[in-house]
């Protein structure tokens, strides 16, 4: 029988009933099979999977999750994270990022 780790559960009914619907409705409907979305709101509903799978961790733990031995792209990847969770200036255009938002 699998272990649950103690937390797991709170952090999965929080991501079901507050963080991906409220992610829905700003980013959009995220699909892994059709690729609508555009790539930013994609990274950012990963980026909340992640989090909502394996708990509270650092960027480097987010971006370790999803790339286990390649230290060059969890660099590239932890970056990323960074940029989504404070936000980013890009052409003049503000994005804001989750922890400004709320999420």
């Amino acid at each position: 029988m699998a272990q649950i780790k103690p937390g797991t559960l709170g952090n999965l009914y929080a991501y079901k009933t507050y963080t991906r619907p409220t992610a829905h409705k700003l980013y959009g409907e995220f699909s892994y099979r059709k690729k609508e979305l555009p790539k930013h709101h994609e990274n950012i509903q990963r980026m909340l999977h992640v989090l909502a799978v394996h708990g509270p961790l650092t960027t480097w733990g987010m971006a370790k999750v999803e790339l286990l031995n390649d230290t060059s792209k969890v660099r590239a990847r932890e970056k990323q994270y960074r940029k989504f969770l404070v936000g980013r200036e890009d052409r003049g255009k503000h994005s804001p990022g989750v922890l400004e938002i709320g999420l």
